[in-house]
């Protein structure tokens, strides 16, 4: 069976196109601490990566967090920006930082959304971290697969939401200065060569003392695959009975508080199941300078 999978997948990656005709070179990564255990939740033919999540993936693992599932790859740098790279991923002395990657979205990438209002389960695609865990800026996907939505600073301020096409490959290029004494520190973020309205392009980070401190220690991190958060929202609003005894993960011990989450979700039957969720990555570029031969509207 799995070689059988392993053909398919290759079937697939070989009879897609990507958007992007860009230079890319070949980069140094590491899959990410992560809650999931099952070999099938990330594959690579190539320089395609295809990541899964399951509902019931990470029940097993003793890193299940109370209300996430992840399956991420993280960038690898080697003497990045003057930095240690290596394990330590270490880029303090960057200040420019161009991320490019093309993402295809299954025709059935299912919604998370409660009665199409809610939206129960977010979900993170790509991310850069300071060492204090804080995102810079990440890239959420929405409404069943068809909306990217970047959030900039801790998720504090948003780009204009942006319509995704599923069954395609779609080029994402994202910039970001993180030169922490850099008072011209900015964002920009471009979909299939259109750049997308950010209401803040001053990048943020000069507003949060701790995300200023870890990038001046060890700077930031790219990752990119799949993190799932909010898992207890969505049981809660898709299944009408609930398990009874559920260990609980609240500050408060109370269903009210929005920081409240079942402890371990996959400990317990469930009728109505999280939905598995697929999506695959190609041509993955890092680097301080933009990668040859892209064409990007408004770059200068």
């Amino acid at each position: 069976m799995k070689v059988i999978n392993l053909i398919l997948l290759s079937i697939f990656f070989i009879s897609q196109n990507s958007f992007a005709e860009y230079q890319t070179k070949t980069i140094r990564y590491k899959a990410k601490d992560i809650n999931v255990e099952e070999s099938w939740s990330f594959r690579e033919d190539g320089t395609a990566q295809r990541f899964e999540l399951r509902h019931g993936d990470a029940a097993k693992t003793s890193k299940q967090t109370p209300d996430s599932q992840r399956v991420e790859m993280s960038y690898l740098p080697e003497n990045f920006c003057g930095g240690k790279g290596g394990n330590e991923q270490t880029f303090s002395k960057c200040k420019d930082n161009w991320i490019a990657l093309n993402l295809k979205i299954p025709e059935d990438f299912p919604s998370t959304d409660y009665q199409g209002i809610v939206s129960t389960s977010k979900l993170y695609i790509l991310q850069m971290k300071t060492t204090t865990s804080l995102p810079l800026w990440d890239l959420n996907l929405n409404k069943a697969g068809t909306e990217l939505v970047m959030q900039l600073n801790d998720s504090k301020n948003k780009c204009v939401p942006i319509e995704v096409k599923k069954g395609i490959w779609n080029e994402i290029v994202v910039y970001s200065s993180i030169a922490v004494n850099d008072k011209n520190n900015y964002f920009r973020f471009w979909l299939n060569g259109k750049e997308v309205g950010c209401p803040n392009n001053q990048f943020p980070i000069v507003a949060r003392k701790e995300a200023i401190q870890g990038t001046k220690s060890k700077g930031a991190t790219v990752s990119w695959g799949l993190y799932r958060t909010s898992l207890t929202k969505y049981l809660l609003k898709h299944n009408k009975v609930i398990p009874q005894n559920m260990e609980k993960a609240c500050p408060s011990k109370k269903w009210e508080n929005k920081e409240c989450a079942i402890k371990r979700p996959f400990d317990y039957e469930w009728q109505n199941k999280i939905p598995t969720i697929v999506l695959y990555f190609d041509k993955i570029y890092v680097d301080t300078e933009p990668p040859k031969g892209i064409a990007l509207e408004n770059f200068n």
